[in-house]
């Protein structure tokens, strides 16, 4: 095999119709008859075949304009001008784009989808709206761009289980990974805890009972003064993305006992204020991070490269947590009105495949969704964190998404979180007559059911 160089990187791809299984394989690499290096890397084979339904994989095409006017382009939209830099980045393919307002960006992608009226070649969403898309007629899927399912063997599970519809058929593709973990203060821990490392320092947040207690521990040892979370809303989405039972069962909707717990947990931490009560993002939870009054912080390599790196004289470790659950992430789907086909095939492949964007990528701080780069990374000294006191995080990050599957996903997920999230707080703050956990629940089943979920 001839590499192609990529800066520091020599890549060998393998070219062949026969995808490698699962297993170990050894690299031997010569210069002129002489070994000059060898490593072996772990392959894991990810898609059953007999999970999914493949269909015909379809030979695109792009639509041509009349001879003597300008090529088209393929129209983009995006939820943020990030993802326009990928492209910008990452693909030579040439394209136009439409970046709605964040917060508008789901009602105006639905208007142009509903109408056809401009309607997106392609266009970005994230997890949030997933389930939603995938099961939508307004997208197509990856095989009708081309795409066959043998290119995402090496993806994490859950990132082509999320996009999947009720068919089982695949119809989103991301190039990145958002696993959620623990990061916490190791001078707080040592304070508080009575130690530092990871490896003890996980068994006070192993269970959420653990967390609980952890929690009730560093108020009676600090007098108060120190929490286990800057505020509630720290612990949403490791929670409620640890679910793993579905919201909808036999066509109506039901409350996982898990769920259920998240009200008596959420409540205790509110009412023995184990918390300062603070809003995430806000100048309160960042505040928190260098003055040592707060423990952890939730959430994917992403909050931990932006918002805690730069906390000088502050070293953080990193523990898996008590659940293995996602925090973000964008996927790239296909829409029904694309006659762009290769352009859309070719910008899939340059972002979320093509092996010199993932390294380039891994290189600037992203967990890619390639389990063979994140099992090197995981292995490799050179992606130690300085601000994690020496711990590198892909080892945590990498096992953590292989474990993840996407189970209990469904296509309202979005909406019925919201309406969950809502009566939480009701119960919380004692609005109505929500007072009691039994009420609330009644109170989310009934909403749902009046709002017409189900």
């Amino acid at each position: 095999l001839v590499p192609e160089y990529d800066g520091n990187n020599a890549i060998l791809e393998y070219d062949s119709d026969v995808q490698l299984p699962t297993g170990s394989y050894s690299i031997v690499a010569f210069n002129n008859g002489t070994q000059i290096m060898s490593a072996t890397i772990d392959i894991i084979d990810n898609l059953d075949p007999s999970n999914y339904t493949e269909l015909d994989v379809v030979s695109p095409s792009d639509a041509q304009a009349p001879e003597g006017q300008t090529p088209y382009k393929i129209l983009v939209y995006s939820n943020g001008r990030s993802n326009i830099d990928l492209l910008n980045s990452y693909t030579d393919v040439a394209f136009d784009y439409v970046t709605p307002s964040l917060n508008l960006y789901e009602h105006d992608l639905d208007m142009v989808l509903a109408s056809g009226e401009n309607a997106p070649d392609i266009f970005f969403c994230d997890s949030s709206y997933v389930s939603k898309y995938a099961n939508s007629d307004l997208t197509i899927p990856v095989n009708d761009i081309g795409i066959s399912y043998s290119e995402l063997r090496y993806m994490y599970p859950y990132t082509f289980t999320m996009p999947t519809d009720q068919d089982n058929v695949i119809k989103g593709v991301t190039w990145q990974i958002t696993p959620g973990g623990v990061f916490y203060n190791r001078s707080v821990a040592q304070n508080y805890l009575g130690l530092s490392e990871p490896q003890y320092v996980q068994s006070f947040f192993a269970t959420w009972d653990d967390v609980l207690n952890t929690a009730r521990t560093l108020d009676e040892a600090s007098g108060g003064t120190v929490k286990l979370v800057a505020g509630l809303s720290e612990l949403e989405s490791a929670y409620i993305n640890g679910r793993t039972d579905p919201w909808i069962v036999d066509g109506d909707i039901t409350l996982p006992d898990y769920m259920y717990d998240y009200l008596g947990f959420m409540n205790a931490l509110k009412t023995e204020e184990l918390t300062f009560g603070a809003g995430r993002w806000g100048s309160e939870w960042t505040s928190h991070i260098s003055d040592g009054k707060v423990l952890s912080y939730w959430g994917s390599l992403w909050l931990g490269e932006y918002f805690l790196s730069n906390s000088y004289g502050t070293k953080f470790g990193l523990v898996d947590g008590p659940t293995d659950y996602f925090e973000g992430g964008n996927w790239i789907f296909v829409s029904s009105y694309c006659d762009m086909g290769v352009s859309a095939a070719e910008i899939i492949r340059d972002l979320t495949m093509k092996q010199s964007t993932l390294l380039d990528m891994v290189d600037n701080g992203t967990l890619v969704n390639n389990t063979i780069i994140m099992n090197a990374c995981a292995s490799d000294p050179q992606y130690a964190e300085d601000w994690l006191d020496g711990q590198n995080p892909y080892s945590i990050f990498a096992s953590k998404a292989l474990a993840m599957t996407g189970e209990g996903m469904g296509a309202y997920d979005n909406e019925i979180n919201a309406e969950f999230l809502s009566v939480v707080d009701d119960y919380l703050t004692g609005i109505g007559i929500v007072r009691t956990e039994e009420l609330a629940s009644e109170r989310f089943l009934e909403n749902i059911r009046e709002a017409g979920i189900v």
